[in-house]
């Protein structure tokens, strides 16, 4: 996400205390067309920043999925800014069942969900909103084809 007032770093950290990783990273806006790659490495116990080349001050927001590709094991996040926004990404692989702690502070929700579904096929998303006590407060199903995003929290 870049443009329109926003920015993404992605900062990845190579934990190999002998190992030069070699790092590709692509990124993709959501019907897949290649936006930018780019190619670094990142030295044994060392970190490196990934910024796109989309400024903050761009009039056009774009909205895509980065890709990372390297010769060695990463770990990464990003952290998109924005405004009054600021939120960290950790990157999640394939799977078919989910669960994501969501917090709330008093009425106040802290914690959203975007999900991204790389297939070329129709899915069903069942939702369910548990409250403290395990208890289920909220349920919904719907289609999934592409991309949803939920901002909820504990009743």
């Amino acid at each position: 996400m870049a443009g329109g007032g926003y920015s993404t770093e992605i900062v990845m950290t190579n934990p190999s205390a002998t190992r030069t990783a070699q790092v590709y990273v692509s990124l993709t806006d959501l019907n897949g067309r290649p936006l930018e790659t780019s190619s670094l490495e990142i030295p044994p116990l060392a970190s490196a920043r990934f910024v796109g080349m989309q400024s903050p001050s761009s009039a056009s927001l774009v909205i895509g999925t980065a890709r990372i590709n390297a010769n060695a094991r990463l770990s990464a996040y990003a952290t998109i800014i924005g405004g009054s926004t600021r939120a960290t990404v950790y990157p999640a692989g394939q799977t078919r069942n989910v669960a994501f702690p969501i917090k709330q502070a008093g009425t106040e929700v802290q914690n959203a969900v975007a999900l991204l579904n790389t297939t070329n096929q129709a899915a069903t998303l069942t939702i369910a909103l548990l409250n403290s006590r395990g208890e289920l407060s909220a349920l919904e199903r719907r289609p999934y084809s592409f991309e949803y995003s939920l901002i909820g929290g504990e009743s």
